[in-house]
């Protein structure tokens, strides 16, 4: 980063923030990092695109911070339309946001928006203010008028002109990429192509080597680790370390002398009786057999067989209720659901006659399943339902429901919320002491130089770290310092200062640089041996395990028994994790959907098994990704089971609108790529972290 950034101004505006607004959380994890450059723009890059028609370089286009911020915005809005809200938030709090959008990806979207912005220009492509109003109101969604201020605050904008300025650029940038991208065509037979790749059912024999089965046969002495490290020492450097004094408070230590009074509850029941409302409920009774297993243990022909016997089970229980046997009687002699017994000393309890404890609401659905609920609340009184599909006492089954009494939509008595009223009141007790204590303190902050001082005049706990490295944001087994404040403090801070009060949701606290010593390189391996035989022992498994593969697969490849142990080669006796090895026989599959023992495992079996016939043989790699195997997959193909035509011919309107959005995806992205590869481009080196420096990170990681 740059030395210049390192300002006193930075460090003030932020405290003042925190001051003004000790509760805030910016919905992004970067936006906290711009609000405190926000008035010194930066340059991180500059770029000259092609003019359109390839007449010779356009101007100078210069990125500065806030653009950054805009295009980490929109990546961000994308993670957002993806994961949901809360999510995305759980994602950015858990996660450094610079390692889902890296700094150099983030310049590159940059490059590609402005690209996009350009080539709206030169085909006039514009956004009406109806249209901005539009694109607002889809944007927002039903958000009520006088919380739009605090959603945007939420957001990371600072006025409604920058949101409006944010949503007319990504409108516009939108329409030129869909301009660009009406180009793109699919034909039929690239469509056959792929729904022959996509539909064609398999069933292979195949095994696994592991390189896991190997390490413990990897051989390793001091000379080879030496030789091992000579060859790979960048691999073993490591990264910038710190030592950090602390103090902190969390948010439960306040918590633990709180007790609230009857009266304080029922006030706040009182004071918020829409966090008390509920919709229709119900109290039904049940009749519950479950399946026993998930279709993965099971196996879909045995799941199937099981589902068709209960169903059959429970029609039969329907007849004999139609006929005049009491839904009670019934559900005590039959039903399986494990609540059906009523708590005794003695430990027997009476029989329920199938009652289901509580009211039944929408809310319950994550206890019992959505099917469960949703009918449960259409049912009249008395009403017995069809057998629906149930989640109970953690198995997965049917039932069949009678509703016994209902009540309309309203406001829940008070006694019957009691200890929901208690958990709220807590929590924004808590939250209002939390939010005091953070004024408090951070108004205290400035006037110490001593960690240990002030927490000790503050009632904090207070620490000392070992030596720790700079991407690490675990400070000790109770402080989780927030992704964006350890960045602000490893670019602001030097040794021997500390920082203003910074929190998450739950601990604030202030952090002192101690001392520092930067990246390097060990002179000697023992100072990184664990590492060192950990990466050798990988190394050498993963070529032992090729060759064993390779060598099993010379042994199966004319072998054409069934599924069963192979040792009629001398290559077998030799080889301790050969020897006595079996293939496993695969069900039908398809590419797209493989079975459960493999699925997510295989990196390139698509490609591997594109044109494939039976009795075919070969190897795939089995990892995380390409250049990450962590070990290979061997296999014979016993059958391939191409779609029918005609098939084909009824799913192709589906399947041309899919394949378009991939083509018009695909071409926006060639295009962008030869218009960045025809562009000059000159990036801040400052801003982007060295190979060193990347590699410390991943190690670290």
């Amino acid at each position: 980063m740059l030395k210049t950034l390192r300002t006193k101004t930075r460090r003030v505006m932020l405290a003042t923030l925190i001051l003004v607004i000790p509760s805030f959380v910016f919905y992004f994890g970067w936006n906290a990092i711009s609000q405190r450059d926000k008035q010194q723009p930066t340059e991180f890059a500059r770029f000259r695109p092609p003019k359109p028609g390839g007449e010779g370089q356009g101007g100078w286009i210069v990125l500065l911070a806030p653009d950054l911020r805009q295009t980490r915005r929109e990546m961000q809005q994308q993670l957002t339309s993806t994961f949901g809200p809360e999510a995305t938030r759980s994602i950015l709090q858990e996660v450094d946001a610079d390692e889902i959008f890296p700094i150099r990806d983030t310049i590159r979207e940059a490059i590609n928006q402005r690209i996009l912005a350009y080539y709206a220009d030169s085909k006039d492509i514009n956004v009406t203010r109806n249209d901005l109003r539009s694109a607002i109101q889809q944007d927002l969604g039903p958000v009520p008028k006088d919380q739009i201020p605090y959603v945007l605050n939420q957001s990371g904008f600072n006025s409604s002109q920058e949101y409006e300025s944010y949503v007319y650029q990504a409108t516009r940038v939108g329409r030129a990429a869909q301009d660009f991208t009406n180009q793109a065509k699919v034909s039929h037979y690239e469509l056959w192509d792929l729904y022959q790749l996509q539909k064609a059912q398999l069933k292979m024999d195949y095994t696994i080597f592991n390189v896991s089965d190997f390490e413990d046969l990897v051989p390793t002495t001091d000379a080879l680790l030496e030789q091992y490290y000579q060859a790979n020492q960048e691999k073993f450097r490591v990264g910038r370390q710190r030592q950090y004094a602390y103090a902190y408070l969390k948010k439960d230590d306040l918590a633990s002398g709180l007790e609230l009074s009857d009266s304080a509850l029922r006030q706040y029941y009182e004071s918020h009786p829409e966090q008390f409302v509920h919709d229709r409920q119900v109290k039904v009774r049940q009749v519950f057999l479950p399946i026993q297993q998930i279709v993965e243990q099971l196996g879909r022909e045995e799941y199937d067989a099981r589902t068709s016997e209960t169903l059959r089970h429970l029609s039969l229980v329907r007849e004999e209720m139609a006929a005049g046997t009491d839904f009670s009687e019934v559900a005590d002699r039959i039903s399986q659901d494990p609540s059906n017994t009523s708590a005794t000393l003695s430990g027997e309890g009476a029989k329920l006659g199938g009652l289901v404890p509580g009211w039944i609401s929408r809310d319950r659905a994550s206890e019992f399943g959505l099917d469960f609920v949703e009918k449960a609340l259409e049912l009249a009184e008395n009403e017995i339902s069809e057998p629906v599909q149930a989640w109970v006492g953690g198995a997965n089954g049917y039932s069949i429901l009678q509703v016994v009494d209902s009540r309309p939509a309203g406001t829940s008595d008070f006694e019957e919320v009691r200890d929901r009223a208690k958990r709220l009141a807590r929590r924004g007790a808590v939250d209002d002491a939390f939010s005091e204590r953070m004024n408090e303190i951070a108004n205290e902050v400035p006037n110490y130089s001593n960690v240990s001082t002030l927490a000790q005049d503050m009632g904090m706990q207070d620490g000392m770290t070992s030596w720790v490295l700079t991407t690490s944001p675990v400070l000790s087994k109770d402080l989780f310092i927030r992704n964006d404040d350890l960045d602000y403090i490893t670019t602001e801070f030097e040794k021997g200062e500390m920082t203003p009060l910074l929190n998450t949701e739950d601990t604030m606290y202030v952090v002192s640089v101690k001392d520092e010593k930067p990246s390097y390189v060990p002179e000697d391996f023992r100072e990184v041996r664990d590492r060192v035989e950990a990466a050798y022992r990988v190394d050498k498994a993963l070529e032992m395990a090729e060759a064993a593969t390779k060598g099993f697969l010379e042994i199966t490849a004319g072998d054409d028994s069934s599924t069963g142990t192979l040792l009629s080669e001398d290559f077998l006796t030799t080889d301790p994790v050969i020897q006595g090895r079996t293939m496993t026989t695969t069900g039908l599959f398809s590419r797209t959907e493989l079975p459960q023992a493999l699925r997510g495992r295989l990196i390139d079996f698509i490609q591997d098994t594109y044109i494939v016939r039976s009795g075919d043989t070969g190897i795939t790699e089995v990892g995380s990704g390409a250049g990450n195997a962590n070990g290979y997959l061997v296999w014979r193909m016993r059958d391939v089971v191409n779609p029918e035509r005609a098939k084909f011919e009824e799913d192709l309107p589906a399947l041309e609108l899919n394949y378009l959005i991939l083509a018009q995806q695909a071409l926006l992205n060639e295009w962008l790529w030869d218009q960045r590869q025809q562009s000059q481009i000159r990036i801040n080196e400052d801003y982007l972290p060295t190979a060193a420096e990347e590699e410390a990170e991943e190690a670290a990681l």
